[in-house]
């Protein structure tokens, strides 16, 4: 190995690391302007968990926007806190910005709006049309699923859009509460109506006080017993000061509510801040982007220099992983609950397992193929978790008969695990598939290494999606009273199992070799991909958590695409570029299997 083959991995990892050190540095509020990032830190009770202000703006700006940042009409790019600060103070800013997103033409054109690019739009631009929507929603709502049309979908979907917008208004439009219509009347039915439509609770429970409370709430109480929050007051002023472009007072009002909740030492909570600090840090996303890196040096390595790329992408790949491992365990820590409980911790999870198989396959046999696997799966998986994170909070409290750590941390983790060897063994599969048909490379010794590595994937898949099955009718038990019910979710698991012992069985009763075997994984992808989207697709089951078109739509793609390599693993030897390997002499494809090779002979040493 020579100097550039040892240095050149350590350098491009490095480098890739300080990039993501430079990216995780946490955003500092200029000299003389709002305190924005210091106030994005404060805490808000929503959906079920305490939550700093942050999350709640970028997760409300990415069901309105698809996406975590806005560009005001200059087209600078602007952080989501500085939009909530906007729509929660009032001010007319907040209608101006172009965040509702609206890509279905037959809506635009009802709604009288021209197609731009982006397809984003202010609410002073809805608002003439505000009625027709609530009209065509409420039409939408009473109509069945299979009764709705793309259009009754995308309207009920603008609708949800609008209604957050005006809650977040309206819970902290205050003011004085009993002079509005209707007066103290009126008030109750407007603040019922307001917590209705489950709006944040971002007045924190001061003195003898136990729960939290929306600001309207607390404007309410306020009013109705004489007897101020100074969390109300010091909240109302630092929106007041907002809109009105009083950098000097909203600075000093959140110095003094600062104050007034480290009084508390249950609202001194650190991982506030941590959470914030790692919503700007989006460390998927840029995982997401090294693994894509770490694809193409792996390709260029089966074209030219295959020991220096190869080097290259095994060392990214480790420094990225381990990025990915550090992130789930902040999740961790910003949650207080094991790695997953929702969908969106699944995809990160099988992500994370499927790029430590790939490396540990690396490091056994040193081809470049466990690299492409980890890069491969390591993008896939967490595109798959970005998509996820569209419906908003992605550490979403669990359903209540879920809330137990302990087997959250065992049966759910175990499981997963299986997910991802099963994953790992139909992407190598896929792989040998692949590159015997369309390259030359495919010879005996490369052909004996892929079904070996295939082999003890799957076995490792077994092991595990046994064990977390087991523990899911021990867990089922404990919570429902019965070890075994046949729901969706639990025959998902079942088929697993019993398809990796098929393929094993029919292994060691020699009924296929290296090739049914890579065919076969590639279908036990798909069984796995059913078990961990398809049943929600049902509707039915206690693991069922909601139907989405989308969903099915991509599980049809990704089912008719592996079908299309289980074909193509079916087709003659004779037609595969690489032939058929048992009928030819071995040629290395590699400078390192040829070294691999001279070390383990004899005559070696």
């Amino acid at each position: 190995m020579n100097t550039l083959t040892r240095i050149v991995p350590i350098v491009v990892a490095t480098l890739c690391v300080l990039w993501l050190v430079g990216k995780a540095m946490p955003p500092r509020d200029a000299e003389g302007e709002p305190a924005i990032h210091a106030f994005a830190q404060l805490p808000l009770v929503y959906q079920g968990r305490v939550k700093p202000f942050d999350t709640l703006a970028r997760n409300s700006l990415i069901i309105l926007s698809d996406r975590q940042s806005w560009r005001d009409e200059e087209g600078r790019k602007r952080p989501a806190i500085e939009w909530l600060l906007d729509v929660m103070s009032g001010s007319p800013r907040g209608r101006e910005h172009a965040v509702f997103r609206i890509h279905n033409l037959q809506l635009l054109t009802q709604l009288e709006l021209e197609p731009r690019r982006g397809y984003r739009y202010s609410f002073d631009e809805l608002a003439p049309r505000l009625i027709d929507i609530e009209r065509q929603a409420m039409h939408a709502g009473d109509l069945t699923s299979d009764e709705r049309d793309v259009y009754d979908v995308k309207v009920l979907e603008l609708w949800r859009k609008i209604m957050l917008h005006h809650v977040l208004v309206e819970t902290h439009a205050a003011g004085d509460l009993t002079s509005g219509p209707g007066g103290l009347d009126g008030a109750i039915h407007r603040v019922e109506r307001i917590e209705r439509l489950s709006a944040p609770h971002v007045i924190p429970p001061l003195g003898d006080r136990e729960e939290w409370r929306p600001m309207l709430r607390a404007a309410l109480d306020d009013a109705m017993t004489a007897d101020a929050d100074p969390a109300v007051e010091h909240m109302a002023a630092l929106l007041a000061a907002w809109r009105d472009d009083d950098s000097a007072a909203f600075n000093s009002e959140l110095a003094a509510y600062q104050t007034l909740l480290g009084e508390t030492p249950a609202l001194r909570a650190p991982v506030l801040g941590f959470e914030a600090d790692f919503n700007h840090f989006a460390p998927f996303y840029h995982c997401a982007v090294l693994y894509v890196l770490a694809f193409l040096i792996g390709c260029v390595g089966w074209l030219t220099h295959p020991e220096l790329f190869r080097r290259t992408a095994y060392w990214l790949l480790s420094a990225t992983f381990i990025v990915h491992v550090l992130a789930i365990a902040s999740r961790v820590y910003i949650s207080g609950y094991p790695p997953i409980t929702n969908l969106y911790g699944t995809a990160v999870f099988i992500g994370a397992g499927c790029v430590m198989l790939g490396l540990m396959l690396e490091r056994l046999h040193p081809l470049g193929v466990g690299n492409m696997l980890a890069a491969a799966v390591g993008f896939v998986t967490l595109l798959i978790a970005h998509f996820l994170a569209g419906d908003g909070d992605t550490l979403e409290m669990m359903q209540a008969v879920l809330d137990t750590k302990f087997w959250l941390a065992t049966h759910v983790i175990i499981i997963n695990f299986g997910y991802s060897a099963t994953f790992a063994a139909a992407g190598l599969a896929g792989l040998y598939i692949l590159r015997g048909v369309l390259t030359r490379s495919m010879n005996r010794d490369v052909e004996r290494m892929f079904g070996r590595m295939i082999y003890g994937v799957l076995c490792f898949a077994l092991l595990l999606s046994f064990l977390g099955t087991v523990l899911g009718g021990l867990w089922a038990d404990d919570s429902w009273g019965r070890f075994w019910g046949w729901d969706p979710k639990e025959n998902g698991a079942l088929m697993i199992v019993l398809w990796n012992a098929l393929i094993l069985h029919a292994r060691w009763g020699g009924m296929i070799k290296t090739r049914g075997i890579a065919v076969l994984s590639v279908f036990g992808g798909m069984i796995t991909a059913w078990s961990w989207f398809g049943v929600n697709q049902l509707g039915v089951g206690l693991h069922s958590y909601g139907f989405t078109d989308s969903v099915t739509f991509w599980l049809l793609i990704f089912a008719a695409s592996q079908l299309l390599v289980m074909a193509i693993g079916l087709m003659p030897r004779r037609w595969w570029r690489s032939g058929d390997p048992t009928q030819r002499r071995p040629r290395p494809s590699f400078p390192l299997l040829e070294e691999e090779k001279a070390a383990a002979s004899p005559s070696a040493g």
